[in-house]
């Protein structure tokens, strides 16, 4: 997940022209690593934090 939201921190503060060209793929390829499964480890990352704070919510209503 983190180096989801690297990518799009790096994204955004690229120019209009590079942001639309620049791609997940590409990122990945400059740090060298594999993008399918960095992607599923975020989406899983994201899930369980996702999942934690509704739980959470719903504690903190019911109470």
């Amino acid at each position: 997940m983190k180096e989801y939201i690297r990518y799009w921190i790096y994204r955004s503060s690229l120019p209009a022209e590079e942001c639309r060209e620049f791609t997940w793929e590409k990122y990945c390829q400059l740090l060298n690593i594999d993008p399918v499964a960095t992607k599923l480890k975020a989406k899983k990352a994201f899930g369980v934090v996702f999942t934690f704070l509704f739980l959470l919510l719903l504690i903190s209503v019911r109470f």
